[in-house]
């Protein structure tokens, strides 16, 4: 099972259009469970999104088939940088 150690800080905006994301962008969205995770985009496709958690070498099941509207956020900056 990947793991990360460490801490570090973001910046979030809040996406007031979603669809203004591109692909190597890093979200944060409301999985079906009503998590959120904060994953990078590696694929747009007719307002559907694919994304990747970095520890991952494919993505998961919750992270493919993301409508739109479950993405909530962008991470602006990030220390250390990701």
């Amino acid at each position: 099972m990947p793991s990360w150690h460490g801490i570090g800080f973001i910046k979030v905006q809040k996406l007031r259009n979603p669809i203004s994301v591109q692909t190597r962008d890093i979200i944060i969205f409301k999985g079906s469970n009503n998590k959120m995770y904060a994953h990078r985009i590696i694929k747009m496709e007719n307002n559907i999104f694919t994304s990747k958690g970095d520890n991952f070498t494919e993505s998961q099941p919750y992270e493919i088939n993301l409508p739109v509207e479950r993405i909530k956020y962008k991470v602006v900056w990030s220390y250390p940088k990701w």
